[in-house]
């Protein structure tokens, strides 16, 4: 039996701000957490041995790739699916270097495939430019008077190590000649200091959230080049595999849906444009995606599908990811694979279609556990 978090000893329900989650797992005992460790344990036990010191490792030092891991090889196993867990790749010096695994799967008929994981991620520059960004939104929620609210619109690239002495001192002095009373209109603010120009909009106060929104990180890439990122960042590495593969990707929370899919693998809808009465009178499909635009559609192609999650980890996570399947694969998919969700392209039609699959909420109980700390 696999044996893994110890419930702690000492009764200590609080919350402990930035705290990672496998800190707040060893030390919390409320019912969340309790229940978030029952979660990990039953799930990582019915996974295969060699794989479980390895995963629980991985879960410490990179929380989110490797829970989506876990979440990954446990749906397979789930759909009926043997699974072994290639862990290991020897480089061409002979080095062994650790990377994130591929599952090789065996279903009811024999039919093997590899099933690739891998997480939409974010440029790092980009991800320190949000915790930049972050750290001033905390100073102005905090200087903010009452009955206002606030939507940032840009702020100075002010570092986390850098003085913003200047920046509290201009918010201070803005938030000084705010107007009182009822039926206050938004109002503007734009600011130069030395470290850049920010622009505020403040409102009068409708909700209990001060902060309502802003500023969009001009550097963070949009969902579907994310999506291509991970197709292509996985090319190399699968494209001379022996079996199918299938590339398994988590979107990072970022506003990615599955219409982000559709047009990255498949195509886009086009308006027809009437010169007569300026109207769009119609639309049509283009099937110009990774999918159905290849140039050389004689060569199978490095991808039989693509299962798309969405946000496993995160608050909004569905889980009901859904399998795209690639129209010019001619090998066979796993019966059970295809009780997911699926999204294929119909050439005849030239439109994209949608099958409903199995319903997995059941199987991932993650409001009330493993994503009970998120939402506390």
């Amino acid at each position: 039996m696999f044996s893994w978090l110890c419930e702690p000893e000492i009764e200590d329900v609080s919350i402990i701000k930035d705290e990672t989650f496998m800190d707040w797992l060893r030390r919390n005992t409320s019912q969340k957490a309790k229940d978030s460790r029952a979660f990990l344990i039953r799930h990582i036990s019915e996974l295969p041995e060699d794989w479980q010191e390895q995963l629980t490792h991985d879960l410490e030092h990179r929380w989110s790739s490797a829970f989506f891991e876990l979440i990954c090889g446990r749906l397979l196993q789930m759909l009926g699916a043997t699974i072994e867990v290639e862990a290991e790749k020897e480089t061409k010096d002979n080095q062994i270097c650790q990377k994130k695994p591929d599952f090789r799967t065996t279903f009811s008929n024999n039919n093997s495939i590899i099933v690739e994981a891998t997480t939409t991620t974010l440029d790092p520059g980009s991800r320190i430019n949000s915790k930049n960004q972050n750290d001033l939104i905390e100073i102005i929620k905090n200087q903010i008077p009452d009955g206002w609210s606030f939507l940032s619109w840009s702020l100075p690239q002010i570092g986390q190590s850098d003085s913003k002495k200047e920046f509290q001192k201009a918010i201070g002095e803005i938030f000084s000649d705010l107007p009182t009373g009822e039926n206050k209109s938004s109002i503007y603010f734009t600011k130069t200091i030395s470290q850049g120009t920010f622009c505020l909009e403040l409102i009068s106060k409708e909700m209990n959230n001060a902060f309502l929104a802003g500023p969009i990180n001009p550097s963070a890439d949009d969902a579907q080049t994310r999506i291509e990122k991970s197709i292509h960042n996985k090319r190399k590495q699968t494209r001379n595999s022996t079996l199918p593969v299938i590339l398994a990707i988590n979107t990072d929370g970022l506003g990615c849906t599955y219409e982000d899919f559709d047009q990255v693998l498949f195509g886009e809808e086009i308006g027809c444009f009437s010169n007569f009465t300026n109207t769009i009178t119609h639309s049509r499909f283009n099937p110009n995606g990774l999918f159905t635009g290849r140039a050389n559609k004689e060569k199978p192609p490095t991808y039989a599908g693509v299962i798309a999650f969405f946000n496993v980890g995160l608050p909004g996570w569905q889980s009901e990811p859904i399998l795209y399947l690639h129209p010019h694969f001619e090998g066979e998919f796993p019966e059970e694979l295809l009780k997911l969700n699926l999204r294929f392209y119909n050439s005849a039609k030239n439109e994209l279609s949608f099958r409903k699959g199995i319903d997995l909420t059941e199987n991932f109980e993650f409001v009330e556990t493993v994503l009970s700390k998120l939402f506390k």
